[in-house]
């Protein structure tokens, strides 16, 4: 048995094994559905095997990216499509690897890991379920009596340049977000099979969202100062849609534009470095000692909040849910 990092001349490989332990097919398969990923030049994405003979059987990916909080940034991994051959599994390979994986990050200075998985899975290496999201229902009901200026929703169009830098200008005016790249933005949008819409008014992009079967937008992103016509734009004729969106939305003026809202947590995280985490939530100092008295586990609930609570030692609660989850 031979563990290692995979080589560009095995991308395919790797690719036709991640797809045939997710029986993914179609549109759904990982090059398709994960376009911000899975292309052969990503240099931010490294994946590591298990090989029998030469052959490859098991393999694992840790996707490099930065999270910045204002002038504040964090190196941060997401680890996504765990994949053995089915002929290979039972074999212990989803531990070695999930080791390995994070014994690399370690190496490789990573402040902190997350994950999309069922957590009695993902527990036993120090993941829990962390970090806010919110959950809304937006119907034309719900916004019948919102006042807004005239505006339009088109297709964002990967050719249009032009379109696709405004669009980056306003996701990067986000007090937090996570490094995208001009060449690779659009990626992200259409990712998880989403379609990307803009909405302009008096022709200038005001916003831009993200929309998956028909009515589910998971990204959502736009001008502070064209609120209401940017929820009445996510409608588009649609009865009613569901926006995934951060705790930044969380407020009177938000909640009484839909019929209900939910809080959820993001994903599953894991803390390697507390100190530099800490400082880029703004942690508040003065609870450091009640704070260093819990568990592991209880410190990455509480520093990052969660679905039924906010974070009880930070300023700025985790709540990184974008196209850019794994």
């Amino acid at each position: 048995m031979e563990i290692r990092k995979v080589k560009y001349e095995e991308y395919e490989e790797l690719i036709a094994l991640m797809n045939l332990a997710f029986n993914m097919q179609g549109d759904d398969r990982f090059e398709h559905l994960l376009p911000k990923l899975y292309y052969k030049d990503n240099k931010d994405m490294l994946h590591y095997a298990i090989f029998i003979d030469n052959k490859m059987v098991a393999s694992i990916g840790l996707y490099k990216m930065t999270f910045i909080n204002k002038k504040k940034t964090l190196n941060v991994g997401c680890i996504g499509a765990v994949s053995t051959h089915p002929d290979y599994r039972k074999n212990g390979y989803f531990t070695i690897l999930m080791k390995k994986v994070i014994a690399e990050a370690k190496r490789l200075k990573y402040d902190l890991l997350f994950l999309g998985g069922n957590r009695t899975r993902y527990s036993h290496f120090n993941f829990e379920n962390a970090g806010r999201k919110l959950v809304l229902n937006v119907s034309q009901r719900s916004l019948a009596k919102v006042k807004a200026k005239p505006y339009s929703v088109s297709l964002l169009n990967k050719d249009n340049k032009d379109d696709i830098n405004e669009c980056l200008k306003l996701y990067n005016r986000q007090a937090q977000h996570v490094n995208r790249t001009i060449t690779n933005f659009y990626n992200h949008l259409v990712s998880w099979n989403c379609i990307p819409y803009v909405v302009k008014v008096d022709n200038k992009i005001i916003g831009y969202y993200s929309l998956k079967n028909e009515n589910n937008i998971y990204e959502f992103v736009y001008n502070k100062a064209f609120k209401n016509e940017m929820y009445k734009a996510t409608l588009n004729d649609k009865k009613d849609v569901i926006i995934q969106t951060s705790m930044k939305e969380y407020n009177n003026d938000t909640l009484n534009k839909v019929d209900w809202f939910n809080v959820e947590h993001c994903e599953m995280y894991n803390v390697l470095n507390f100190k530099n985490v800490c400082n880029y939530l703004g942690f508040d100092e003065s609870k450091a000692n009640e704070f260093n008295k819990l568990s592991k586990k209880e410190k990455i609930r509480k520093l990052l909040g969660s679905a039924a609570y906010p974070s009880l030692y930070a300023k700025d609660t985790m709540f990184i849910f974008t196209c850019d989850q794994g």
